[in-house]
């Protein structure tokens, strides 16, 4: 069902996902799992950077933001 999953879904992650679920050698493994590491942090660089230029998880922003109201 796992794999069936990984296959049909066009997912973020699944790519990645379905070559664990074959494959278990280590080294492959290390690599899928660094490549994931990778896009996990670019995904959330660009999250946070969309969010600290609204002023959602910036204070300071919010606060200057909602100061004048």
């Amino acid at each position: 069902m796992k794999s069936f999953l990984s296959l049909n879904t066009q997912g973020f992650f699944n790519k990645f996902y379905y070559q664990i679920y074959f494959d278990k050698t280590k080294a492959n493994y290390k690599l899928i799992k660094k490549e994931r590491k990778k896009q996990l942090n670019q995904f959330r660089d660009w999250f946070s950077m969309i969010f600290v230029k609204t002023g959602f998880l910036n204070p300071k922003a919010a606060i200057f933001k909602y100061s004048n109201l």
